[in-house]
């Protein structure tokens, strides 16, 4: 959101839309520092990036503020980069998914910091973040990696619908979006049987999500992910304005 990923993101808008140069160079100033940042943890034996947000350090592994967001903004531009250099930062992204995942049978998340205790699902933190940043990635290249994705995938369609909102960041837009990311990915459809609750989950799951998915049809946030427009950004297809 903030600092250089954000910066990125912005800069490659600017570029497409502009052709400047000068935004193509302002991102990949901004990929130097980033991947300059990224440190081995050696309590958890993983790459991490630290974030220093209202006063306190953190270490997030999620879309919001956390590794997944970070490597969602290199990845973005990864045709500007040294095959080397998203070589490293894609292997070291899926080693650290690896080993700070929570597994559970068909059933994958992650905890909102690093060597936390609570999980949440939902686009900010948790599984549907993190399919939605890391989608993109090369897919056979990391059998793990692929495998824990699809888990993810699962657990967020059997916890259902957020009632939180119909939002990105923690509502059932973010969550339905990431099943047409994993469906792009994969072309494999969520919803295998497994057990109705899951320690993947957070424990008053039932007080924050809907599990039928009749809500998840109906539910406004998803029928605006579901729409042609972000199914066809989902797929790399932009619509003609954005052309």
């Amino acid at each position: 959101m903030w600092g250089a990923p954000g910066t990125m993101l912005a800069a490659l808008f600017m570029y497409e839309f502009t052709g400047n140069g000068r935004w193509k160079e302002a991102y990949l100033q901004s990929v130097r520092q980033l991947v300059g940042e990224l440190e081995k943890n050696s309590e958890h034996d993983c790459y991490v990036w630290t974030q220093d947000l209202y006063g306190r350090s953190s270490i997030y592994l999620g879309a919001g503020h956390g590794l997944a967001a970070n490597v969602f903004s290199i990845a973005k531009g990864r045709d500007f980069l040294d095959q080397q250099i998203f070589s490293f930062v894609a292997s070291r992204t899926a080693e650290t998914l690896v080993r700070t995942a929570s597994v559970d049978q068909a059933y994958a998340n992650w905890p909102a910091g690093l060597g936390g205790t609570t999980y949440l699902v939902q686009h900010c933190h948790g599984a549907p973040g993190m399919i939605n940043c890391l989608a993109d990635f090369p897919h056979g290249v990391n059998t793990s990696l692929d495998r824990l994705l699809i888990q993810g995938g699962e657990l967020t369609w059997k916890a259902g619908p957020l009632v939180k909102g119909s939002n990105l960041c923690h509502g059932t837009a973010g969550n339905g979006y990431a099943f047409l990311k994993l469906y792009q990915r994969t072309k494999r459809r969520c919803g295998s049987s497994g057990p109705a609750h899951s320690p993947c989950m957070r424990s008053d799951n039932t007080s924050t999500m809907r599990n039928n998915m009749g809500n998840f049809v109906i539910h406004c946030g998803l029928a605006i992910s579901a729409s042609p427009f972000t199914y066809g950004i989902a797929c790399g297809v932009k619509p003609n304005f954005l052309q």
